[in-house]
């Protein structure tokens, strides 16, 4: 018997195949780019505290203080979006209304010699919705 072409069968089971191979792509592509806009959000956190520890280096806070993004914002230590917003990556929430505690850390002395303070900078509360 002469065979033209492919019968039913065989072209369900490529179809099957091709259905299993586009859904797990989709799936994986799927959580590699909430991967990807959770590793953005984490360096969008870490660059606003080291610009707190920096603006407060830079004006030589002697006290713990507070500040927000959007005091950063206005002294240009952080640029923001066309909006004037910094904004979360994966939700679209602005940043700007976070609170940052700057706790001043006064230099040790060592051998004669006192050592320059430093800051630690911490979100007090990273779950603050701006309104």
């Amino acid at each position: 018997m002469n065979k033209k072409g492919f019968t039913l069968v065989e072209l369900i089971a490529v179809i099957a195949v091709l259905a299993i191979i586009i859904t797990i792509s989709v799936t994986m592509y799927g959580n590699t780019q909430n991967e990807i806009l959770d590793q953005q959000y984490e360096n969008t956190k870490k660059d606003i505290l080291l610009k707190a520890e920096d603006y407060a280096h830079e004006n030589n806070f002697t006290i713990d203080k507070e500040i927000t993004v959007q005091d950063l914002i206005d002294k240009g230590i952080i640029l923001p979006d066309e909006n004037g917003e910094l904004t979360n990556p994966k939700t679209h929430e602005s940043l700007n209304c976070w609170t940052i505690k700057i706790t001043y850390i006064k230099g040790e002395k060592v051998e004669g010699i006192t050592n320059p303070p430093t800051y630690q900078a911490q979100i007090v509360d990273e779950n603050k919705k701006c309104s």
